[in-house]
Order: structure tokens, then sequence, then C-alpha cells
């Protein structure tokens, strides 16, 4: 029997992949970043909670307290054996994926948390095949079409410290690869919440992005976004294609893109104007928008956050972030992913079809944290 080792459960991705080991009924050990063991426990909770799975899986999943920076985990040696014995397959979705952290640490994370779990695999002589998340960031500003294979350019600039980490986590991958290692490489694009519920563990990036674009913390001053797109990807989907390779005893390429490509892409003044009449639908008040150039967007908001409340002022500082993926038109290439993942029954979600429930689900979680803390006394 299948014994699935995860990573990063308590992440968008892994939460995803999580519901979806569980559907279909696989034995998983839980890699949890906790405090204690009262901590480890709450988290489970609030994972099962979150997953709608209160109790049923609880005699087919391990939860393990781990650190996964330290080598062995920092786990007790018979626990480490333990994983030695029973786990076949490792899907690695954990990952730091705060942006403003200082390079050298960024990767210093990474590449500890990528050598431990294949220091497992190597270890091993049960672990059949792994799949790791990365990220289609690892490209950093290259132009144009981001093709599905390694991308071997040294001189790349990244838009963070999370992209660069994972690029070098990729390069000692394909080095390992090239030893035999059974590894797939997953890069998804900015992942949102399930395609049909709307459903998300953690609001990320995406989310942040739609708060700029509805001109709520600009005065209703927008960018002249014509032209820019933004790739977008459910998690359900995401997490549908990772299992699915976990399954395929057959090679498959080493590195898949789960992205919308350049066809599933939305230009960005389209999703602005889509997501201020949703927000407008659920009741949040908007000033009168006013697109305008990039360069006179970036002097207006310097303006605002000047005389903008600390709150504000924090929000505003992330802008330069989410702009960094706005430098240049990039599309990354998904026809090989999406051609394997239809002949495993796995069809990538259009935009037009998951977008409102996305957002829909994010409203009501932030109309949920006002009323509660509202009451609060």
């Amino acid at each position: 029997m299948k014994h699935y080792l995860l990573t990063g459960a308590t992440g968008v991705v892994g939460s995803a992949v999580f519901r979806r080991l569980i559907k279909s009924g696989q034995r998983v050990t839980l890699l949890v970043r906790a405090d204690s063991e009262t901590h480890l426990t709450e988290r489970f909770k609030e994972l099962l909670a979150y997953c709608e799975l209160p109790d049923q899986p609880r005699s087919r999943v391990c939860p393990i307290k781990a650190d996964l920076y330290q080598p062995g985990f920092a786990l007790a040696p018979d626990q480490y054996r333990m994983l030695l014995c029973r786990v076949t397959h490792i899907l690695h979705c954990a990952g730091n994926v705060t942006m403003g952290l200082p390079e050298e640490i960024a990767r210093k994370q990474t590449m500890a948390m990528t050598k431990n779990i294949v220091s497992l695999m190597e270890r091993s002589r049960h672990v059949k095949k792994m799949e790791y998340v990365s990220t289609v960031g690892v490209a950093g500003y290259t132009p144009n079409g981001i093709c599905e294979k390694w991308i071997t350019d040294d001189l790349r600039v990244f838009r963070n410290s999370y992209e660069a980490a994972k690029a070098c986590a990729e390069t000692y991958l394909r080095e390992k690869i090239k030893q035999v290692l059974n590894i797939t490489v997953h890069r998804p694009s900015m992942v949102v919440g399930d395609s049909t519920t709307g459903k998300n563990i953690h609001f990320q990036v995406f989310y942040y992005l739609c708060e700029f674009l509805s001109g709520s913390a600009t005065l209703g001053f927008l960018p002249d976004l014509g032209g820019m797109y933004l790739d977008v990807v459910p998690s359900d989907y995401v997490a549908d294609l990772i299992y699915w390779a976990s399954c395929q005893d057959q090679d498959l390429p080493r590195v898949l893109h789960a992205s919308a490509g350049p066809a599933g892409s939305i230009d960005l003044n389209q999703l602005s104007e889509r997501v201020r009449k949703l927000y407008l639908k659920n009741g949040r008040i908007l000033p009168k928008s006013k697109r305008i150039p990039i360069p006179l967007y970036l002097l207006c908001v310097a303006l605002i956050k000047w005389g903008a409340s600390k709150q504000a002022r924090k929000s505003l500082n992330t802008l330069p972030f989410f702009l960094a993926y706005l430098k240049m038109p990039q599309h990354f290439i998904n026809t090989r992913t999406r051609r394997i993942a239809a002949a495993g029954g796995i069809a990538l979600p259009e935009i037009d079809g998951y977008l409102e429930p996305v957002l829909q689900y994010y409203l009501e979680k932030k109309k949920n944290k006002r009323l509660l803390t509202a009451k609060r006394p």
C-alpha cells in the first residue's frame, strides 16, 4: 500500500493536496511545524476543520512535529526510521513564501528543506517518487514564453528572494535527477482558491493585488495595465495534478507547469473592472476609479502613503512586490502539462468560471473578520 509523506499541509497547495489524498483513501504522514505536541494537535485539528474532515481520516493520518530546516527534520531516531520504513511517496509542498526575506536567508532555508527531503529519499529503500513544488517564478524577469524545461540562465534577475531560493533548489534537484532520482518538479503560477467553492486556507499575493486593483487603498487611482496579463491557477487543479503525477509508474517529464498559460491568463484592466464590480456588489464602498499611467500611479501612491494611517502605510508598502510581477509581458507555456493532465482526466478550469467564487469566498471571510473585530470589547 502507498504511504505518502506530505510537507506544507497547512499551506495553500499543501492543504489542497491533503484533501485530495484523504479523498483517495491514502495513508499519510504529515510533517508539521509546531512549538509543542499540544500546538501540533491544535494545528492538526485546524487543518481537519478547514478540510471539513473532523474525525474520519484520523486512523490514516499521522501528524508529526518536525523542523524541516534541521537534519533529519529534528525527529527522534525511531520516528525517522519509521519514515524510512513506511514512506513510498513524497509530496514536498512546504516553502517559506515571505518575499521580503534577505536572499541569503531565503536560500539557506529553502536549500536546507530541499536537501533534507532528498536525503530521506536517498536513504530509503521504499520511496518510489517525489513531487516537488517549485514556482514559475524561477524564471525571474525572463521575457516572453517560459518553457516547461530546466532554466539554466545563471544571470537571471529575480523579483524577490523566494524566487531566487526556489531557482537554487531546482539547480540542486536537476543534478539529483541525473543520479536517477525519480522527482517531478511542479511549477504553479499564482495559486488561488478552489475553483468551485473559492475555499482557501491563506490569502496571498493574488488577493492583495485585487485590493489594489479595486482602488480602495489608493483613493480610486488605478494603474493603466493595458496589455498586461496575470497567470493564476486554482488550488484544486494544482493538487489534482500533483496527486495524479505521484501515481504514475512511467517516467513523466521532469518539469510540469501548473499554470493557466497564454490562452488562460486574464487581462489586468479587465480583472480590475471585475474586481470593482464584485466588491461593489458585496457592499464595499469604493471611490470613483481614475486610471492613470503606472509612473504617475506610483507618484500618487507615494503621496497617499505620506498622509495615510499606520495600517494603510503598511499595506501600501507591499505594493512594489506586486507591481514587480507586472514589469514585463511574460507567459508560462503549459501545452505539454495540459496534454498530460487531460490524459489523466484533469481539465484546467477557465478563470471566467472560478474568479467569482474565489473572490466571493475572500470577501465573506474579510467581512466575518471585521464583524468579529467589531464585537470584541
